[in-house]
Parts: structure tokens; C-alpha cells; sequence
């Protein structure tokens, strides 16, 4: 084989190999519910990553001077157990950081807030969380409705969608109208303000089917609408990364990988939604950033 394709091969090998962990994994769940409310204050790093460890966590008080502290004073003292394939949205309403589920060698179901102005973090426990063992799921937050929506991930089914409100710490699963997308994860997901409609774009399917399909949440319509632009169109991905610019109203994808050639790709898309078309914004590759997947935005 030649060097070229050897090394294709490879990537492609590296790539299958990561996904294919993340979407066999059926470890047992890490269960929150006997530290719900706590709030912690940022450490350094420890091993968070078991069930053991945020029980034993549990049992540390904050004690001083004065009585006995009461339930509401037991403090854990580092933050949520690390993760990965995770998502996490800003709560303007609330001025906090909204992280849920993920994988820790596990599947994790918790949902955390970072509160900015005391510097701390909150489990949150919602009393009717649906136990949603999600990884390469995303989120939005949908400032109309002030909720976060999330949707798809490894273990979701065709059309899973969630809304979670902290003004009421309340989860509920929308009934869309209409056809829903297919089952995926590690697809991207914006939210478009002009239109008040949550945008999905790509991932990867339940087969490792991969998508370029583009659809649209609208809350107040209870429904969803595959929005079908015209080509040119991005090729297939997953792992990418999107982000909306709310000046040119427009949604930025960036890189991700392709199974095909096992490559991470380099190229940039904008969709504009009012339009219904995809422009490439590729431009001149080496002036670029390379070719990445799994990246911050």
C-alpha cells in the first residue's frame, strides 16, 4: 500500500476506533440524587470520576464556629466529575453555565450550574430529570423560551428532544409535530435568535451513517422542519464544531472528520437560514487553521 494511503487508513482506523467506544459504552450510571443542591467551591483537580468518590465527597462539612451545620450547609468540594462528549450552555436569565451529561468511562445523566458571581457550583437534581445517559449530545439555549434544549446523543432515539428550565428546575420532552430527524450524535446544533428556531446540521448515525442534513426546532411551533438547501452543500461530517454570528445572522461550521478517507477536514461553510443556502468560506486552505475535530468554540 502506498504511503498516502497508509496513512488514510490509519486516521480512518483512529477515527472508527474513538466513536465506536463512545457509542458501545453501557456502564452503569453514576446516580446524583443523594448530593442534589449541593453547592461546591472550585479545588484542584481529584479523581471524580466514580460513584465511590462522590459519596465519600459527600460526607465533607464545611465546619466552624457555632452549631452542628444543618443538610443545607454540606458542601462537596470539587467541581462535577470530569467528562468529555458533554455539552454546556450560558443561562443569560441566570448568569450561569448549564453542564450536562456526558461520559466519564461511564455515561453520566447529571446536570450542573456554574454560578460566575459566587464562584461556585451547584448540582442541580431536578425532581423529574428523565435520566437521560446522553454523550455527543447538544444543547442550545433558547432565549426566547429561556430553557435549554437538547437533542440527540449516543443512546437517544429518532427525534429525542429535551427542554430543561431552571427558573422552575423542571425537564420536559416536547411532542414535535411532523417528521423528526434521524437518530444522531456528535452533530453541531445553534440557536437563531432571528428566528427563534434551534438549527442542526450533520452528525453521526446509529449505522455510523453520516449526515448533511439540516433541520429546524421552532418551540413556539412544537415543530420540526427539515430545511433541504440546494447544493453546493458541506460534505458529510461529524465531530465538527458550529457557531452562530448574529450579525450576518448566518451559521459558521468549521472542520470535523469524515470517515471515508479518515480525514479531519479544514474547511468553513456558512448557512444561511432566511436564504436557505450554504456558502464555502474555504477560501485559501493554507492560510487557514488545519484540519481538527472535538475542538472548543
Amino acid at each position: 500500500m502506498a504511503a498516502g494511503g497508509a496513512h488514510h487508513l490509519f486516521r480512518l482506523l483512529c477515527v472508527i476506533s474513538t466513536l465506536s467506544a463512545f457509542l458501545t459504552s453501557q456502564a452503569p450510571l453514576i446516580p446524583p440524587s443523594a448530593i442534589a443542591g449541593s453547592t461546591i467551591q472550585p479545588a484542584a483537580p481529584a479523581d471524580t470520576s466514580s460513584p465511590e468518590t462522590i459519596a465519600a465527597r459527600t460526607a465533607s462539612l464545611q465546619i466552624g464556629a457555632g452549631p452542628t451545620p444543618t443538610p443545607s450547609q454540606w458542601s462537596l468540594l470539587d467541581p462535577p466529575p470530569a467528562r468529555s462528549a458533554h455539552s454546556a450552555v450560558w443561562d443569560a436569565a441566570d448568569d450561569q453555565m448549564l453542564v450536562f451529561a456526558g461520559a466519564s468511562g461511564t455515561r453520566l445523566d447529571d446536570l450542573w450550574a456554574y454560578r460566575a458571581a459566587t464562584d461556585s457550583w451547584v448540582l442541580l437534581g431536578p425532581s423529574n430529570a428523565p435520566g437521560l445517559q446522553l454523550q455527543g449530545h447538544t444543547a442550545v439555549w433558547d432565549s426566547a423560551n429561556a430553557q435549554m434544549l437538547v437533542f440527540g446523543g449516543a443512546s437517544a432515539q429518532d427525534g429525542d428532544l429535551w427542554s430543561y428550565h431552571p427558573a422552575t428546575n423542571i425537564w420536559r420532552q416536547p411532542t414535535p409535530s411532523g417528521e423528526a430527524p434521524r437518530r444522531r450524535s456528535y452533530h453541531s446544533a445553534v440557536w437563531d435568535p432571528a428566528s427563534a428556531r434551534m438549527i442542526v446540521f450533520g452528525g453521526v448515525g446509529g449505522s455510523f451513517e453520516t449526515m448533511n442534513d439540516v433541520w429546524a426546532f421552532s418551540p413556539a411551533a412544537n415543530s420540526w422542519t427539515e430545511l433541504q438547501p440546494e447544493p453546493p452543500r458541506p460534505f458529510p461530517r461529524f465531530y465538527h464544531r458550529a457557531v452562530w454570528d448574529p450579525v450576518r445572522e448566518q451559521m459558521l461550521v468549521f472542520g470535523g472528520a469524515e470517515p471515508f478517507f479518515g480525514s479531519y477536514l479544514d474547511d468553513l461553510w456558512a448557512y444561511q437560514p432566511r436564504a436557505n443556502t450554504w456558502t464555502d468560506l474555504t477560501g485559501d486552505e493554507a492560510a487557514g487553521p488545519r484540519g481538527r475535530l472535538s475542538y472548543a468554540t
